[in-house]
């Protein structure tokens, strides 16, 4: 009688199923198991002002200032590496996206609906995937309310950190408090998502330099750049800079009950916000390549996986918003995800197909060689290993529906004239549709320029009764099975303290 060992019990449950598919999966997966793994995120990146996803202002300046003012190091880290092109988050706030990647359930099914509300412990989540199958598990987080969302890992350290430090405190773990060869780490960093607020004298002082860097480097081409973010977010265009049409984008809550106002009389107003927000992803760029490079220098055998991606983008004057947390466009939808594998014959390429957040954690569990069948509620995703470049019938996966969705807003956003309360959108590759429990819903094509443009609901489009379908779909499993759905835990007097620090509490 045959044995089944490790490997033949991996590729057995690679073959039985994969998220739904029945697709052939890269072989570099079934030849072994990554023993380290580190997932870094990063709060309100948006894809496309990343290099990995062609993000090109010009920078008229020597070639190593140009990389200390950008994700230069991420791309480099990442290449030879896997982009995913198309990648779509489930909310557009960071507790309720997280909870999605680590359970890969939507937040109407894992119960988090908002920031500061604890992910149930009898949720299946990714750390505990990990910390079954033998891995030591940690997750070092840049911000307090985050906790909240950690369940299953060993060890936990969060609280309001710049870069700097959440790397510093990565590399203690890393070098003093990790036992085990085979670990996974979760390294987040808030940096981008807190560019409008104000700065703490000294503590903050190199994000000033950053911006300033990245400011300098972009003199003399102001009018060209104005006109390259006016494309990208869809602002106003510049004809003539002595005619710039002066743009109000609202205001959003800053730190302890102040506002941050986005107005501007003139185009070098509008791009000022662009330098602070590049030079807060200067900044993580720079702390990314530091910790890699200290997993690097461990010197551990065994194979390793590295995976970037942010919990939800930034509207940068898109939709005429700056912010993220109340629409579900593709500007706080569209995040990048980018994975690298080491060893030989390893998966490299771009995947141009849609994929989710809640692709991720049906990804690893399969990886790991779990039954997928075994989690309750199951899995909203799939596998992502059938679609990685050079896995045998790649081209043949089909379409993935993306679902997001945006619970009742509280008495703070009604005062800032928030009028929609439930907000869902479900996207294909082709297009998206944004329903509003009050207010007026927007169905857009979504290939080509300019996005979110023309909104085409309410005018008989055949794609809108089928994404109307699919989403009552998803709806109804919900309504029907509150019994199934974990209630989400009371948050922590410290996560409230920051919350409300960042001005989304009172």
């Amino acid at each position: 009688m045959l044995r089944a060992g490790p490997r033949l019990l991996l590729l057995c449950t690679l073959l039985i199923s994969c998220g739904g598919s029945d697709l052939p999966i890269h072989p570099y997966i079934v030849a072994g198991t990554p023993e380290q793994v580190v997932l870094i995120t990063v709060g309100g990146l948006r894809a496309d002002h990343m290099r990995s996803y062609s993000y090109g202002p010009k920078r008229e300046v020597p070639e190593a200032i140009r990389r200390d003012i950008s994700s230069y190091r991420i791309s480099e880290i990442f290449d030879p590496g896997v982009v995913f092109d198309n990648v779509q988050a489930s909310s557009s706030q960071s507790a309720p996206s997280l909870a999605t990647i680590f359970t890969g359930l939507i937040p109407s099914k894992h119960g988090v609906l908002e920031n500061g509300q604890r992910l149930a412990e009898s949720v299946p989540s990714m750390a505990s995937v990990f910390k079954d199958a033998g891995y030591q598990t940690a997750a070092i987080l840049g911000a307090a309310h985050l906790e909240s969302v950690a369940t299953g890992f060993d060890e936990v350290v969060a609280e309001r950190a710049h870069a700097t430090q959440v790397r510093l405190e990565a590399t203690r773990w890393l070098r003093k408090r990790r036992t085990s060869q085979r670990f996974f780490l979760w390294v987040h960093f808030s940096d981008v998502r807190d560019w409008y607020m104000s700065y703490k004298p000294g503590r903050w002082a190199n994000y000033t330099e950053k911006e300033e860097q990245v400011r300098d480097a972009a003199k003399g081409t102001r009018v060209t750049n104005y006109r390259y973010f006016s494309h990208l977010h869809g602002l106003p265009e510049l004809h003539d800079p002595a005619e710039f049409e002066p743009v109000d984008f609202g205001a959003r809550p800053n730190r302890n009950g102040l506002m941050s106002e986005f107005k501007a009389s003139d185009y070098e107003t509008v791009l000022n916000w662009f330098d602070r927000y590049d030079g807060r992803l200067a900044h993580v760029d720079l702390e990314v390549r530091e910790l890699v490079k200290v997993v690097e220098e461990l010197g551990l055998s065994g194979r390793k996986l590295y995976m970037f991606t942010s919990d939800h983008g930034e509207a940068l004057g898109d939709h005429g918003y700056v912010g993220h947390d109340r629409d579900l466009y593709e500007a706080q939808l569209r995040v990048p995800l980018l994975m690298r594998f080491s060893g030989g014959d390893r998966p490299v390429g771009r995947v141009r197909h849609q994929v989710r957040h809640t692709d991720l954690f049906f990804t690893m569990a399969q990886m790991l060689g779990r039954d997928l069948n075994s989690f309750h509620p199951a899995p909203d995703g799939e596998s992502l290993l059938p679609l990685l470049p050079g896995a045998a019938g790649a081209d043949r996966a089909e379409a993935r529906v993306a679902y997001a969705e945006r619970q009742p807003v509280d008495d703070l956003r009604r005062e800032l004239g928030w009028t929609d309360e439930r907000v869902w959108s479900v996207r294909t590759p082709e297009f998206r549709l944004i329903v509003r429990e009050e207010g007026e819903d927007e169905l857009y094509k979504m290939v080509g320029r300019p996005r979110e443009a023309m909104n085409l609901a309410g005018q008989d489009h055949p794609a809108e009764a089928a994404l109307r379908k699919l989403l009552a779909e998803r709806l109804e499993w919900v309504e029907s099975h509150p019994d199934e759905i974990p209630a989400a835990g009371e948050p922590e007097q410290r996560w409230l303290s920051e919350l409300v620090m960042l001005g989304e509490r009172r």
